[in-house]
């Protein structure tokens, strides 16, 4: 795994919450049933603009091109009482996932992120690179507020 502190700019970072909270009725339920939720983000110009900065620093010193990978872009809403039970995430023997999440919002107690057995404390606006089909990850239960994270994966 590996952290970006301080990824994305503050004008970034305002603009991304107030887009999610025009939205915030358009959250769907999270695959793995723990109550978190996730918001497709629309591929629209201010919001792509974010996107690709994300998957450029994926894709850094990889091979394929952004168009020729298929990628997804969420925002995932971790409200008080969800989490994320430790697990890696399945894909296809040939596939490798590669995905970076940006921290939104970071509850004042809870939502620990957890990877490979390792804690991680971060922050508004940092960023972390990892394989979720190879590192064991998970988030503990959200105590105190919601955590946001604004997520960007490819399959390579």
């Amino acid at each position: 795994m590996r952290v970006l502190p301080n990824f994305l700019p503050k004008e970034d970072m305002i603009m991304l919450r107030a887009w999610m909270l025009m939205r915030s009725d358009s959250f769907k339920p999270g695959r793995q049933g723990t109550g978190y939720t996730k918001l497709v983000v629309e591929d629209i110009p201010p919001l792509r603009r974010i996107w690709e900065r994300c998957l450029g620093e994926l894709l850094r010193d990889k091979t394929p091109q952004r168009g020729e990978v298929p990628h997804d872009c969420f925002i995932i809403r971790y409200p008080v009482g969800s989490y994320i039970p430790s697990h890696k995430d399945p894909v296809q023997a040939s596939a490798e996932h590669h995905r970076l999440n940006i921290i939104l919002d970071q509850p004042a107690v809870g939502g620990l992120l957890i990877v490979d057995h390792c804690e991680y404390r971060l922050l508004p606006s940092d960023a972390y690179i990892f394989r979720p089909d190879l590192e064991e990850h998970e988030v503990t239960k959200i105590e105190v507020f919601d955590r946001y994270v604004f997520t960007v994966g490819a399959l390579l």
